[in-house]
C-alpha cells in the first residue's frame, strides 16, 4: 500500500499551493546576486608583484598622491580621477612653491591661485603609477574625504610600489572595505 505525502507548511498551507512565496524568494536571490557582482572601482597597491592592499574608491571623486619634492622640499599634489577604461587620468599637479627641480613646462594651463602653482588640463592617462618610497618624499595616497595611506608606514625606503586602478565586484568590496 502506498502512503501519500501530506506535508504542510506553516499554518496548514501546502508547498505546492505557495508558488508566489517561492517566486518572491527566487526574485530576491537574483536581485541580490546581480547587485553583488556589479563592479566598483578600487585602487590596488602592488608590492613585489602581489596585491598588498585594495582600497574601494568613488569613481566620481578625485584621488591624490601627496609628496615632498626632494630638491625644493615643498609639497606637491598630483590629482587623478578614474577613467572607465580602468586607467588613472592625471588632471592637474599642485605645487606649494616654484623652484629648482620643479617642472617649468605646462602641459595645460598654468596658474597661480590661493598660494598654489597649478598645472591643470594635463589629461595624461596612466595604466599604473609606480612609486619608489623615498626618505624625503613621504608619499601618501589621499582621498577627497581626507583619509590617506602613508606608504612609509608599510614599506621601506627604496622599495617600489605600484598603484593600479581596478574594478572589483561588490562582494569583494564588502570583504575589502568591511561595508559599502
Amino acid at each position: 500500500m502506498m502512503k501519500l505525502n501530506n506535508r504542510l507548511l506553516g499554518d496548514g498551507h501546502r508547498c505546492n499551493t505557495c508558488p508566489f512565496l517561492l517566486l518572491i524568494v527566487f526574485t530576491v536571490i537574483i536581485v541580490l546576486s546581480i547587485y553583488l557582482v556589479k563592479p566598483v572601482y578600487a585602487v590596488q597597491i602592488i608590492y613585489n608583484n602581489e596585491v598588498s592592499q585594495t582600497l574601494v574608491v568613488d569613481p566620481h571623486k578625485e584621488i591624490y598622491i601627496d609628496y615632498t619634492h626632494s630638491v625644493a622640499r615643498t609639497n606637491i599634489r598630483d590629482v587623478f580621477v578614474f577613467k572607465k577604461s580602468e586607467r588613472f587620468l592625471l588632471i592637474r599637479t599642485e605645487y606649494s612653491s616654484f623652484g629648482a627641480g620643479l617642472p617649468t613646462e605646462s602641459f595645460g594651463r598654468f596658474t597661480h591661485r590661493d598660494g598654489l602653482y597649478i598645472n591643470e588640463g594635463i589629461n595624461l592617462e596612466l595604466q599604473e603609477i609606480p612609486i619608489r618610497i623615498g626618505t624625503i618624499a613621504n608619499h601618501k595616497l589621499t582621498f577627497q574625504d581626507g583619509s590617506n595611506i602613508v606608504f612609509s608606514d608599510f614599506f621601506k625606503t627604496g622599495e617600489l610600489v605600484v598603484l593600479k586602478p581596478a574594478k572589483i565586484n561588490r562582494l569583494e568590496a564588502l570583504v575589502v572595505k568591511g561595508g559599502m
